[in-house]
């Protein structure tokens, strides 16, 4: 296989570092490896502990190299969008073919542009997503039209900026791994673009996204489109450990109640499943903390955003839990969208970000001897400048 088309998913959460190698075929996600490893060190998105991150990532990396015969040397890197902020922005550009054909250089040309839009001097753009590609014929194309004829091509896109500090962090721990950062993702951006071509995902919902510590929730429109993004401090940990305070339990009985009896019932008769508590006390624990801690707040954000209803789709790795998806539909009135994933190599949705990520290089990435910055020919309407964009970050976490 050219390794031009096989593409390295590297995603670091507050608790787990994943690593998914894999490649896309007839548009479908095909994985040749994926692991994960327990990581202490990273706090609210942000790294704290640098050596204890990278090696964790160093072990999965020379794990992987071992595993496919391979060296790693890059990754596309999964970014927490707790530090996210995003702007649509769009430029038109004139082909420069002289039989007007839609070429590489003149979608380079339009990122080019785009790259220029400015921010405050604490942010960086981190990724920049044509959502749309509009030529003179009014023709619209959510992929590169390359092969058609126009004279211009208008170029809206999604662009996504962070703090510069958070995005630093990450690329000392890369380099200390010795692996270089070949494009930066954001993590509902890249769920998004995985489930985008599933039937029973709608063009508009919610993605809520429970991690270990954080959640998020973001609204996606056009299937693809990041909308509005939220988070807030919640996650299975904070499950975890109200399940050990009330049950007097160590960490990992607690965890193992939670991931073998979720928010299941209790039968009629008794049954015990620690000293001197029920399951139903389980259930009672876990609606609880649901309530205060996942529904409230979501609740708040909802009314932030005039309370529009979308349906919900769940990820992460608090997923999985029994019993979740009909408990939110009842507490918020919201439709639950179940899905599957199919991908051959994982089926876990904790794994939802780095299988989105796989495929954005497979429609994104261009090949790695086109350099962006330097294949360009100035071939921009001027007429219209690119606006500077200042953000207020409201820190909830």
């Amino acid at each position: 296989m050219n390794n031009n088309n096989r593409y390295v998913a590297l995603e670091i959460t507050s608790k787990i570092a994943r690593l998914v190698v894999g490649f896309v075929l007839d548009g479908t996600v095909h994985i040749l490896h994926a692991l994960e490893s327990d990581i202490d060190g990273v706090s609210n998105g942000q790294i704290e502990d640098e050596n204890s991150v990278s090696s964790a990532i160093k072990k999965l990396v020379s794990e992987a190299n071992e595993a496919l015969g391979i060296k790693i040397d890059e990754v596309i890197l999964c970014l927490p969008p707790i530090y996210m902020n995003f702007v649509k922005n769009e430029v038109s550009t004139m082909i420069i073919s002289p039989k007007k054909e839609i070429a590489q250089i003149d979608i380079n040309n339009a990122l080019n542009q785009l790259s220029k839009t400015q921010f405050s001097e604490s942010l960086e753009i981190v990724d920049i997503v044509p959502y749309q590609y509009i030529l003179d014929t009014k023709e619209i194309s959510i992929r590169p039209p390359l092969g058609k004829y126009s004279v211009s091509l208008l170029v809206k896109a999604m662009i996504y900026v962070m703090s510069k500090q958070v995005v630093n962090g990450y690329r000392k721990v890369l380099d200390r791994v010795g692996v270089k950062i070949r494009h930066f993702v954001v993590a509902p951006y890249a769920s998004a673009l995985y489930l985008e071509g599933m039937q029973s995902i709608p063009s508009s919902y919610y993605l809520l996204n429970i991690g270990a510590k954080i959640s998020t929730l973001t609204l996606i429109n056009s299937r693809e489109i990041i909308t509005k993004n939220d988070c807030f401090r919640f996650g299975g940990e904070d499950i975890i450990v109200e399940i050990q305070n009330a049950f007097s339990c160590p960490y990992s009985t607690a965890s193992e109640l939670l991931n073998r009896y979720g928010l299941d019932s209790g039968p009629k008769y008794k049954v015990e499943i620690v000293k001197n508590h029920q399951v139903d006390e389980l259930k009672t624990v876990l609606e609880h903390t649901l309530n205060c801690s996942l529904v409230e707040p979501i609740k708040r954000i909802l009314t932030k955003w005039n309370n529009e209803r979308y349906p919900l789709v769940i990820s992460g790795g608090f997923a999985k839990l029994k019993g979740l998806e009909s408990f939110i539909k009842q507490q918020l009135g919201l439709e639950v969208i179940d899905y599957r994933i199919t991908t051959i190599g994982t089926r876990d949705k904790a794994y939802l970000n780095c299988l989105g990520i796989i495929k954005y290089g497979d429609v994104h990435l261009i090949d790695e001897d086109v350099d962006i910055m330097q294949n360009t020919i100035s071939r921009v309407d001027e007429e219209k400048e690119l606006p500077r964009v200042d953000f207020n970050f409201n820190d909830e976490l």
